[in-house]
């Protein structure tokens, strides 16, 4: 089989040349591009609990980098708020036939989560009464610390958030006394209310309708690995023969489906991606490879469908231009350059992209960009001779990479 270095879907601006059709290039925001209206990116801010031990806090905070107090609230206060507001409620809500009592909340549960643009704080309160838990999910405004509250209860604990994109939805996984990931949720959190849930009946009517692999009431979802893109939300649960199983679902609930892949977290380059399921994935050379096999490949070499590495390096200081020269450097001391290091616009994601021949009278598409304060370089040979879409296939992979 040959080897290549394969990643990302085609470029245009970097694949014109050789007359690859592809993606339309958007210019580079600068360095003046606008940050978040309280000047702060999304990385200044962090959530304390306090204290910091035990099951639940008796005070939250939002701290900057220099650990500035940017918001606080204690319990004692939040309870005050809840005795005032409880009218959210149309009936007031109730735990094993009991009525929550709006001033009586002991602490903060331990999940929370600032939005994206760093403008608010998403928390929750629970009740617990007979085996059931209730949450009220509740957002700050960070800067005035203005509170709301979700009009609608969630039953069981929260695990995690993780917001939209735009900042309008939350997503959130919910365990109970039987299990954790047990719920799902949206919430939208712009008008304050419940958008949409999903159980173990919304999943078993997709994956068992005839109810030939699990009695109801026996199967355990286990809800994780929540991601949001492009107006979908992405998550996995346990499939009834243990196999684990990702899923999609529209921003508004609708359009339940599975899909057609599988995660891959790499402990070696602290890295996470989702790839087809007919792919193989191994570590190879110190990066992370994903081979797509086609049919009508043969057998010594992929000349049908895909291979697609990915390398993370440390910043070291380096920008990602940097990085993407000293690649193409040591690249082209054996191999001939197609095109030169070029910033592009990738789905939203800024990146630095060249093309190299491969040796093999082929190309290798390569991608430069960072995430977390490293380097990540990917490379792909893309061979689709029956126009099967495999570049996006791989346009799928590179969207879903993320550092750990």
């Amino acid at each position: 089989m040959k080897i290549f270095y394969g990643v990302l879907f085609v470029v245009a601006v970097i694949m014109i040349a050789v007359g690859y059709a592809g993606l339309t290039e958007e210019p580079v925001p600068g360095n003046d591009e606008p940050k978040p209206e309280n000047g702060l990116s999304e990385k200044d801010l962090r959530v304390e609990f306090v204290p910091e031990q035990g099951t639940g806090s008796q005070e939250i905070r939002v701290l900057n980098e220099a650990d500035e107090v940017m918001f606080q609230l204690t319990i004692e206060e939040l309870n005050r708020w809840t005795e005032d507001n409880w009218d959210i409620f149309e009936e007031p809500p109730e735990v094993a036939m009991r009525e929550v009592d709006p001033g009586g909340f002991g602490f903060f549960d331990r999940a929370a989560s600032i939005s994206p643009d760093n403008q608010r704080l998403v928390f929750s309160v629970s009740d617990y009464a007979a085996a059931t838990t209730v949450s009220f999910v509740i957002t700050a405004d960070i800067e005035s610390g203005e509170l709301d509250m979700v009009d609608e209860p969630a039953r069981g604990g929260v695990e995690e958030y993780v917001w939209s994109e735009d900042g309008d939805l939350i997503a959130y996984t919910l365990g109970t006394a039987r299990a954790g990931g047990d719920f799902l949720r949206v919430d939208d959190v712009r008008q304050m209310q419940k958008s949409f849930a999903l159980s173990e009946e919304e999943l078993l009517a997709v994956l068992d309708p005839d109810q030939e692999l699990v009695e109801a009431g026996q199967y355990m979802p286990s809800f994780g690995e929540l991601k949001w893109r492009d107006d979908r939300l992405y998550f996995s649960t346990e499939h009834p023969d243990n196999d684990r199983v990702r899923w999609s679902v529209a921003a508004d609930g609708s359009d339940l489906k599975m899909e057609d892949v599988v995660t891959y977290e790499s402990s070696r380059l602290d890295v996470y991606l989702e790839y087809p399921a007919e792919a193989e994935v191994n570590y190879e050379d110190d990066r992370v490879k994903v081979t797509y096999v086609g049919p009508d490949s043969q057998m010594t070499e992929i000349t049908d469908g895909f291979i697609f590495f990915v390398d993370v390096q440390e910043g070291e200081g380096r920008s990602v231009a940097e990085a993407a020269e000293q690649e193409f450097e040591e690249r082209t001391e054996a191999l001939e350059p197609i095109s030169a290091p070029e910033p592009v616009v990738v789905n939203g994601r800024e990146v630095t992209g060249f093309v190299i021949e491969d040796g093999l009278g082929g190309e290798q598409t390569f991608l430069v960009f960072s995430d977390d304060d490293r380097i990540i370089i990917t490379s792909q040979f893309i061979a689709d001779p029956h126009n099967r879409n495999y570049d996006q296939l791989v346009e799928d992979i590179f969207h879903s990479i993320e550092t750990l």
